[in-house]
């Protein structure tokens, strides 16, 4: 959703997102979250959800899991301001913005160490960075920029809509290709000259708040008409969409896994659709506070229904919907979005509101590690070589393993 953290805490940011794919263009058979990931050599974290599909599950973390992450223990700490979206991760660099200061920082992932500032004035709304093929693409007010991940120099920049952009980006070959999701458009954008590609106009002004999702050669997004859409994405002709109910409400991202989309509608709805037909598979009602993570076959997100239930990690079938099971995070506060869990290597990560981020095993839902000294944290953690990276209220936090 589009911030309003300067006044309402806990509504959720959408991300900035960006990650690198082999093809775009590939047969359906070829294509989805498996490729993407092959196509990877180095673990990192370079967007909110980890990727593309917006799973939010690394699948190369082998150094944490489930017999040693109770013995996670502060790392480091920084405070470079007050931050509402998500860290991401990419070659050695951690990347993290904030509202109060207005800054994107890039930091060394390791100590700590700031490497360089980009900003804006205070409380501009500056949104998740993503890194890809050298670059940060980052949102401030209604600006999109590619900064030199290096140095943080501007490479271009480009005015678009009235809200803040919320991208996806491919690779092919040496061409990198923006899919923005702002205001009433969807976009495609050259990601090396900011030329724009092509665009279409599915939804009323600020009805896209949530960021594209890429696979099986098509874009989708969701509306607050609440209606999925599938574009083709070369050309942008739309191949399908779905009134997933009626109204208007808040969807969630859109998480993609394979052929198999999920989509949640905060308080209402998380439904599975499928990528290349738009029909249903099943929907769930009623519980659901948070964006989605998908992996071994289970649907992982927070809630608090009906409220005032404990905050709750819910854990559903992929294939049926149906409870495998449900645990309390132990921490409660006030009800509100947040950015939703992180999985890794058999491991669940959430964070609350009440400034909490607690580890649950991935198949019973046993908690595993809490820590309370986070402060109010709306974002999900990234998790990249045995490290835990948290943002919130009361600035960064990595943990690791001792020694």
């Amino acid at each position: 959703m589009r911030p309003s953290l300067r006044t309402t805490a806990w509504v959720l940011r959408v991300s900035v997102l960006v990650t690198v794919l082999a093809t775009v263009a590939m047969p359906a058979a070829a294509d989805g979250a498996g490729m993407a990931l092959r196509a990877r050599a180095v673990a990192s974290w370079p967007q909110q959800g980890y990727d593309e599909t917006h799973r939010s599950v690394n699948p190369l973390e082998t150094v944490l899991g489930t017999s040693n992450v109770a013995q996670l223990t502060l790392a480091w700490h920084s405070f470079p301001g007050q931050s509402n979206t998500s860290p991401v991760e990419a070659d050695g660099k951690l990347f993290v913005t904030t509202f109060d200061t207005s800054v994107l920082m890039a930091m060394d992932a390791s100590t700590g160490a700031t490497l360089w500032t980009f900003g804006s004035e205070p409380y501009s709304s500056v949104d998740t960075p993503a890194v890809a093929s050298g670059s940060v693409y980052v949102a401030i007010q209604q600006t999109l920029y590619r900064l030199d991940e290096v140095t943080g120099s501007v490479r271009w920049s480009l005015p678009i809509g009235v809200s803040i952009p919320a991208v996806a980006a491919t690779t092919q070959g040496p061409v990198t290709t923006l899919y923005v999701a702002e205001g009433d458009s969807v976009w495609a954008i050259d990601g090396d000259t900011g030329r724009v590609m092509w665009r279409q106009t599915p939804a009323p002004s600020y009805g896209i708040q949530v960021s594209p999702t890429i696979g099986n050669g098509l874009v989708y997004v969701a509306d607050d008409k609440l209606v999925l859409h599938a574009y083709y994405a070369a050309s942008g002709v739309e191949a399908w969409s779905l009134p997933i109910q009626q109204g208007t409400g808040q969807p969630t991202t859109v998480a993609l896994d394979g052929t198999l989309l999920l989509v949640g509608i905060t308080g209402r709805l998380i439904t599975a659709v499928d990528a290349l037909s738009g029909a249903i598979r099943w929907s769930r009602h009623g519980d659901i506070d948070s964006n989605i993570a998908v992996g071994n076959g289970t649907v992982y997100f927070e809630s608090r229904r009906p409220y005032p239930a404990p905050l709750r990690m819910m854990a559903l079938a992929e294939a049926t919907g149906h409870v495998v099971w449900r645990s309390e995070l132990g921490a409660n506060g006030p009800v509100g979005l947040n950015l939703g869990p992180s999985v890794a290597n058999g491991v669940v990560y959430a964070t609350s509101a009440a400034g909490a981020v607690v580890a649950f095993d991935a198949t019973t839902g046993a908690r595993l590690w809490m820590d309370r000294t986070v402060g109010v944290t709306v974002t999900n953690p990234a998790i990249v070589n045995g490290m835990v990276y948290v943002a919130s209220y009361q600035g960064v936090f990595a943990f690791g393993l001792p020694g």
